[in-house]
């Protein structure tokens, strides 16, 4: 089960800051996120927009989209497509 809470450290302690059922002796697996500062860490509407607004069209004209689709093509048709690395 995951489930994502905010607590509070005190006096060297997490406290959860909404309920929790755990039993004596559960063992939990937790992260830490911390300088939110109480804020949500989602960017607002306006954020989000700006940043698509700044970035908007930075690859136009860096690659010919008909050269990729006929590389691909001649790719898949040849067998000699590479091998992905992961």
């Amino acid at each position: 089960m995951r489930k994502t809470i905010k607590a509070k450290f005190t006096d060297g302690v997490l406290v959860p800051l909404e309920p929790v059922e755990f039993e004596e002796g559960d063992e939990i697996l937790i992260s830490f996120a911390t300088g939110t500062g109480g804020r949500s860490e989602k960017p607002s509407k306006e954020q989000t927009i700006a940043a698509l607004r700044e970035t908007s069209g930075a690859w136009r004209g860096s690659h010919d989209p008909e050269e990729l689709k006929r590389r691909i093509f001649s790719e898949r048709v040849s067998g000699t497509s590479p091998t992905p690395e992961i």
